[in-house]
């Protein structure tokens, strides 16, 4: 096969993920991430450089944004969001790291290929990106379900941006000048 007519296979594959995602989900979501005090986010893997991209674009938009793990990070609690992404929902550390912001006092935001999962449980708002495993054989490991998150969480920036009016000229006043 042409590595152009791959490209159009994946592009047509992470539409058909897409197009399943319940839109009610996403203003969840989108709207649990603009009441947050600060949003906390976690991934693992692959995932885990999605959902930090996501938080480029949180920060752009005015959020107050932190990767766990990062030495800077500190303390969750009331008031605050965990966004976790994760295909499984079982990786160990994520799930324990959620329970962990949970027992704080902060909500807990999932965003998953797989709705009966550890994780799931504790997702208020949960999302379930629908992989299937039909479309995923054709791809390596989890490739489908980061390339559908990205897209997923671009499309939750642009529909928070939309709603404000001067959301653009503040993103692009907010853009890293330290390059």
């Amino acid at each position: 096969m042409k590595h152009a007519q791959k490209a159009v296979e994946i592009a047509n594959d992470v539409t058909a993920v897409l197009e399943r995602v319940k839109p009610e989900d996403m203003a969840t979501l989108a709207r649990v991430l603009w009441e947050a005090k600060s949003i906390f986010l976690l991934g693992a893997g692959r995932s885990g450089l999605v959902t930090r991209a996501f938080g480029t674009r949180l920060v752009q938009l005015g959020k107050v944004c932190h990767v766990v793990g990062e030495s800077t990070t500190p303390a969750i609690g009331r008031g605050d969001l965990l966004l976790v992404c994760s295909r499984t929902g079982e990786t160990k550390t994520v799930v324990v790291l959620a329970q962990t912001a949970a027992a704080s006092g902060a909500r807990v935001a999932v965003v998953t290929a797989q709705p009966s999962s550890a994780l799931a449980d504790l997702g208020h708002p949960l999302v379930h990106l629908p992989v299937s495993p039909d479309l995923s054989a054709r791809q390596p490991l989890g490739s489908l379900f980061e390339q559908s998150l990205l897209l997923f969480l671009d499309a939750i920036a642009a529909g928070i941006a939309e709603k404000r009016p001067r959301a653009l000229i503040q993103m692009r006043q907010r853009h890293a000048n330290l390059e």
